[in-house]
């Protein structure tokens, strides 16, 4: 902050038109690009205290950023690679402190998965968990106190605590007491108790509670969105398997067959990033084995509106078993939400093929009609909300278009 706010104000005292000529000497002259003199230059050599605490706190930087390299066996580049005299190299606009700061926090995550990667642990729960983590893990505990983002102080005491990869505060009297489900026993994080089937229907309830959420944020953000579709296959579903004994008798099994949303947005969705879907016998990277590219400013884009493109959204959300977040092994440190959402289109398949080859005829590997009309219909997102509060891609897609339509609106 001290920098950014530096390179906006101090360039602009001197020069013909500068609002404080008097202190040309200390600010100095904003230099020509072909000019041999170095930036801050005249401001370092004054003496003033303003120049020594530019001084001071650009040497801290830059000295955390060159321990990070060396640990990490790479060179310094970037915003914090110009020496003081260079700081912004002409910037006057501010956008260094968010250049430094990008590189800054890309670094520190850097040298935190290779001190992970090399744990001698790798069974420990910050090994696997912190790899989840996101920009939206801790974005709802920030959020500013409010009728819809409010939570107990014993609820946020534990949320702060799952966020930070601490014991669970109200487990601790309870530890090593069955659960009552499968022969488990609570443990000191409280994941075997999230992951018992508990009474009063708790699984439901959390995921109502993020459907409802997202409904009431679309409405915010005027997105055509409707809860629970029904009737997608309900013209080519033979009668004989909803009647008793048939496959979709009961709500339950007719259940997951629904999708949760069906959203409709006038700005285009972002597509997915590249490695979304990872390719097959490919091993599990090393983070070190290629730089990250550095940061640049992006700058404030409003998305065109076009004709309304409705999507269809399938919403599940996921406990720390180790199921669903696997330790120690290979694949533990990637994004478990994203591996859940890829196995959602297939399950869906899968409840609809057995139908299409028993009252259809349709033979294996054959597509049948219940199959043909889901993939006939619009893309499928597969949004899902991990134990750590992540969220898989498409999810963040969602949420990143619903913005851009509440700005739209504004």
């Amino acid at each position: 902050a001290f920098i950014g706010s530096v390179e906006m104000s101090l360039p602009f005292f001197g020069g013909e038109e500068g609002v404080c000529r008097v202190l040309e000497q200390v600010t100095g002259i904003i230099q020509e690009e072909n000019s041999d003199t170095r930036w801050w230059t005249t401001l370092l050599n004054s003496g003033c205290r303003t120049g020594i605490e530019f001084r001071e706190c650009w040497e801290l930087l830059q000295g955390e950023a060159r321990d990070c390299c060396d640990y990490l066996g790479v060179a310094l580049e970037g915003e914090l690679a110009f020496p003081v005299e260079a700081v912004g190299d002409g910037k006057v606009d501010g956008s260094t402190r968010a250049l430094v700061t990008q590189q800054r926090e890309s670094l520190r995550a850097k040298v935190l998965n290779k001190a992970l990667t090399l744990h001698p642990d790798q069974t420990a729960r910050p090994v696997w968990a912190f790899p989840q983590f996101d920009k939206m893990s801790c974005a709802w505990l920030l959020a500013t106190p409010s009728p819809d983002t409010f939570m107990s102080a014993p609820v946020f005491r534990e949320a702060m605590a799952t966020h930070l990869l601490l014991p669970s505060p109200c487990c601790q009297n309870l530890v090593g007491k069955p659960t009552g489900y499968r022969n488990t026993m609570v443990d000191v994080f409280g994941d075997n108790v999230m992951c018992a089937t508990l009474p009063f229907d708790t699984w439901r309830s959390r995921h109502n509670d993020v459907q409802r959420g997202l409904v009431a944020r679309a409405n915010d953000a005027r997105v055509e969105v409707e809860a629970e579709v029904f009737g997608l296959f309900r013209d080519i579903i033979p009668a004989a398997v909803l009647v008793e004994g048939g496959g979709l008798h009961t709500v339950r099994q007719r259940s997951g067959c629904i999708p949760d949303l069906r959203l409709g947005f006038q700005v285009s969705l972002r597509d997915r990033r590249p490695d979304y879907i990872p390719r097959r016998g490919r091993p599990p990277g090393n983070p070190g084995d290629q730089a990250d590219p550095l940061p640049s400013p992006r700058p404030a884009q409003r998305l065109a509106q076009g004709p309304t493109t409705r999507y269809l959204a399938e919403l599940k959300c996921i406990n720390a078993g180790p199921s669903r977040y696997p330790r120690g092994e290979a694949n533990s440190r990637d994004k478990q939400v994203d591996r859940r959402a890829r196995a959602l289109p297939a399950e869906y398949k899968g409840k609809l093929a057995p139908i299409d080859q028993q009252y259809y005829q349709a033979a294996t590997g054959v597509t049948g009609p219940l199959v043909q009309r889901l993939e006939s219909l619009e893309e499928f997102l597969c949004c899902v909300v991990g134990a750590f509060s992540e969220v898989s891609e498409d999810l963040e897609r969602v949420i990143h278009a619903m913005a851009e339509s509440r700005k739209n609106t504004l």
